[in-house]
Formats: C-alpha cells, sequence, structure tokens
C-alpha cells in the first residue's frame, strides 16, 4: 500500500491508495488517474493555501509517497551565505541522502506487483546512496540486494550495506556497462534501473510541493543531476508554479551539456553509465560548478548554517550563488542531497578534506 499526499492548513495528510496505481508504464499511470485532481496552474498566494493532490510528472497524473513519512524535510535560512538562500535538507533518514525519497517506495511497488520473483535478489549499480536506499528496502522486504559499486567505494558504506543484510560487489568503472546488460538478461535478479526508470522521477515531485508549501516566495532552486530524476521531479512540480528550475553538475563531467565523463570529486552527481531521465526543455538552465568550490561551499555552509552539507550540496549552492550574480533576485534554494559524512568516506581527493579552523 502506498500513501498520497494532501498538504493543507493541519499539515501534511495522507489517506490511502492502492499501490496498484503505481503499477506499469508512466503513461499508463497517466491514463489510470486522468482526471482526477488536474494540476492547478495558478501559483498559490501562500503556504497555507496550497491544496493541490500531488501529480505525478504531468497533469492529471498522482504522486505516491514514502509510507513512513510525515513531516516535510527542513528547510534551513542560509542568509549568512548569501541574502536570500536557503537550503532543503534531504538526508535526515536511514538512507542517509535524497534517494530515500524514492528507491524505497520504488522497490515496495515492485514488490506489491509481484515483480520481484520469489528466490531473486534485487540488483543495482551503485556508488553508494543509491545502494544503501535499495539494501534498506531489501531488509523491509525480507529480501536479499547486491549492490554493484566501483572499487573506490570506502569500507563504511560497504559495511553499512552489509549490516543492512546485502552484500556489495566490486565493478570497474569501465566494466560497468557489461555488468547491466548481463543483469538486465538474468531471471535470477531484479535490476533496478536507476538510471533509465522514468517513475522515479514521480517520487521526487513531493519534494517540489513542499517547497510550495513552505515559501510562497521562491525564484529559483538548484537541483543537483547525477540519475536527474530528483531535478526533473522537483522541476514538474515547481516549473508551472513560476519557480525557475536548474541542474547542477560537476564541471570536470558537464555530460548533460554534451561533454565527454571525467572523473571528478562530486560524489553523487554525473555517474560514468550516462542517465536516460535527464530533458533539458524540463529545466530553465544547467549549471557546471567544479569540485574544489562545491567542497568550498560545503565547508562554508557548515561555518554559517551548522549543518554538514556534502559537496552535491556544496555545488547547489555554489550554483545558487552564480545564479545570484547572473542577475537572478529573490528566494533562492538550494537542494542539499547528502551529507558530507558520506562524501568523505567516498571522495578520493583529499586535498578538499582540510579540517576547519
Amino acid at each position: 500500500m502506498v500513501l498520497q499526499l494532501r498538504p493543507g492548513r493541519a499539515g501534511r495528510q495522507y489517506r490511502d491508495s492502492s499501490a496498484a496505481a503505481a503499477s506499469g508504464s508512466l503513461a499508463a499511470v497517466a491514463q489510470r488517474a486522468a482526471g482526477h485532481h488536474p494540476a492547478r496552474q495558478a501559483r498559490p498566494h501562500g503556504a497555507q493555501q496550497w491544496r493541490q493532490t500531488a501529480p505525478l510528472c504531468g497533469p492529471g497524473q498522482r504522486a505516491y509517497l514514502p509510507r513512513w513519512r510525515d513531516v516535510m524535510t527542513p528547510l534551513i535560512c542560509a542568509k549568512a551565505l548569501m541574502p536570500g538562500l536557503k537550503l532543503k535538507v534531504e538526508y535526515h533518514n536511514p538512507s542517509l541522502s535524497m534517494k530515500h525519497r524514492s528507491l524505497p517506495p520504488f522497490v515496495f511497488a515492485m514488490a506489491a506487483q509481484g515483480r520481484i520473483a520469489t528466490g531473486s535478489r534485487l540488483a543495482i549499480l551503485s556508488a553508494g546512496s543509491a545502494g544503501i536506499s535499495v539494501a534498506w528496502a531489501a531488509a523491509q522486504l525480507n529480501c536479499g540486494a547486491t549492490v554493484f559499486a566501483p572499487p573506490g567505494v570506502p569500507e563504511t558504506v560497504t559495511r553499512y550495506i552489509e549490516w543492512l543484510g546485502s552484500e556489495v560487489v566490486r565493478v570497474a568503472p569501465d566494466d560497468a556497462g557489461k555488468m547491466h546488460a548481463r543483469l538486465r538478461g538474468n531471471p535470477a535478479w531484479t535490476l533496478v534501473e536507476q538510471l533509465s526508470e522514468p517513475l522515479l522521477c514521480t517520487y521526487y515531485y513531493a519534494a517540489g510541493l513542499e517547497l510550495l508549501a513552505q515559501s510562497d516566495s521562491i525564484a529559483a532552486v538548484t537541483v543537483g543531476a547525477g540519475t536527474a530524476a530528483s531535478v526533473m521531479g522537483m522541476a514538474a512540480a515547481l516549473r508551472p508554479h513560476g519557480v525557475k528550475v536548474y541542474a547542477v553538475e560537476p564541471a570536470e563531467a558537464a555530460v548533460l551539456q554534451g561533454q565527454r565523463w571525467r572523473p571528478h570529486d562530486i560524489t553523487g552527481l554525473a555517474p560514468p553509465i550516462p542517465s536516460t531521465l535527464f530533458d533539458p526543455t524540463a529545466v530553465d538552465g544547467i549549471l557546471s560548478v567544479p569540485s574544489s568550490l562545491a567542497w568550498r561551499a560545503a565547508h562554508a555552509a557548515m561555518r554559517a548554517t551548522g549543518e554538514a552539507v556534502g559537496p552535491s550540496s556544496g555545488a547547489c549552492i555554489e550554483a545558487a550563488h552564480q545564479l545570484r550574480q547572473g542577475g537572478v533576485t529573490g528566494e533562492i534554494i538550494a537542494v542539499c542531497a547528502s551529507p558530507m559524512l558520506t562524501a568523505l568516506c567516498q571522495s578520493n581527493q583529499r586535498q578538499h578534506h582540510e579540517p576547519l579552523h
């Protein structure tokens, strides 16, 4: 069973909705939900007036949210970093990242639809956060999962995944594509396709709705792009209400802008296997941030707010500065998808790791 969001004066309220409604293709979901609560086109006058039932990535579609979520994630003021800047903190959960919004409920929906065969194992290619999310979901379902991860994934992440009851298999980045193809064709595995499954975008629609409920003066939002599911889902919620949404990627691996992938040090962004979820027409722009500036911005955020955000969050903060310097006025929100702790575990470039003074 999955849950449906109805924000209102009394806060977020939930009502039961059939898990079957989340099955099938995105088009099939849209057809089943068509005619129910069409997306409101006018910008709400205030947070208390927001009444729209959350759609998916298009008019008339619906969003299905994790059943354990009963509060909004924090939106904190960061005016000491930049006037008008706020941070949407998304990692206070068992997955330690924003992935907790999408992957666990998606896996639960797969189980409800009978798409996880008895005796098969869940599988995912991940550098860390997505693997933790799937391992956590597998633990709730009492089934096994295997996380195929690059050699650089630290022992702490491996131990956490193993503690959750799953396993980690190391795969070199050059072999990741071949392993992905092998897993897709093997009935012993149920592959979680985080780089190509459009339904994953729908779970992030709620994050956009939360922002509309938390603030009525948002000018722009910066969102880090790894698989790009989060920026796609949030853009679908925010742009119809006049909020500009920007994808953020490493300057060293600006793959969304047509450059080839190269190593970088912003964990969670620009994976070596390209995502098929990103649609450049669905956002207002793509911003590039060098790894060094992302880490520097994360340090600055810790000093200014006390929040230990990771480098992908730092990249979104630096992107917010770029927007301000480019003439964007009003409130800018940087989405902080993961904490510094996991980034320090996964990063190999020690020059970014100087302690705070």
